[in-house]
């Protein structure tokens, strides 16, 4: 217990201990990023995670700097609020979460859960640098268990959900009528259609399709008899 109230006072020690904690800790989620191919991989949670440890380290170093100026220096020292370092490091990586988020051409946004995962590294990193370890050991696990676990809980209800938007490209527009009857032949109910203004006098036509699904067909089902269509060169579920 002596060890970790040492490790909270503002030490070379404790600074070195709580960057290193930061660094793995931030590196660990980049891992699982990196191999889903995401923009923010292990470096860029890392550097995060180690920034705003160090943020907050500061903070603590120059609120313990300016009572050592007061009482043992007998200094004027006006009063700062050292806890503002750290409320910029949420607004700094708040910046560079909004430069991961993407609309592609399928009007599909991506992107969101990486930001918010740098936002979380963040948090993560400031507990760090202020010496609240059980915090970031907590917040490490929880943030893990939504990347790793959750995702296959979504993806689960995702697919089996009543409910699914599909972009689709064929060549012709009078091809309409013949997705309309394949997606009727299998209980699957068409309740509105956005044509994309550019597909339509371009060499392709593009629309997204919303779609409410009837019976037990999933989303997969779906995908998988459009791409039956020869009139069909893209289809995907966004």
């Amino acid at each position: 217990m002596d060890i970790l109230n040492y490790l909270r006072e503002a030490n070379t020690v404790s600074v070195i201990f709580r960057l290193v904690i930061a660094m793995i800790l931030g590196g660990s989620i980049g891992l699982t990023r990196n191999r889903k191919g995401k923009p923010a991989g292990f470096r860029t949670y890392m550097l995060v995670c180690m920034g705003a440890a160090l943020a907050m380290s500061l903070g603590q170093y120059l609120y313990e700097y300016t009572i050592f100026l007061q009482t043992v220096l007998d200094f004027e020292v006006a009063r700062t609020d050292v806890t503002r370092l750290g409320a910029q490091v949420i607004n700094g990586v708040g910046f560079l979460g909004a430069g991961t988020i993407l609309v592609t051409k399928t009007k599909e946004v991506q992107g969101v859960t990486t930001a918010a995962g740098l936002w979380a590294s963040a948090c993560m990193g400031l507990a760090a640098g202020a010496g609240f370890y059980e915090g970031v050991i907590a917040g490490l696990a929880f943030v893990l268990f939504s990347f790793l676990a959750v995702e296959k809980l979504e993806n689960y209800i995702i697919e089996h959900s009543s409910n699914m938007n599909c972009y689709v490209e064929f060549d012709d527009f009078s091809n309409v009528q013949h997705i309309i009857e394949k997606l009727e032949e299998n209980n699957i109910r068409i309740y509105d259609v956005d044509f994309e203004s550019e597909g339509m006098v371009a060499d392709k036509v593009r629309a997204v399709f919303y779609l409410s699904i009837i019976g037990r067909n999933h989303h997969s089902d779906v995908i998988r008899e459009l791409t039956k269509l020869d009139c069909i060169t893209l289809v995907e579920e966004i």
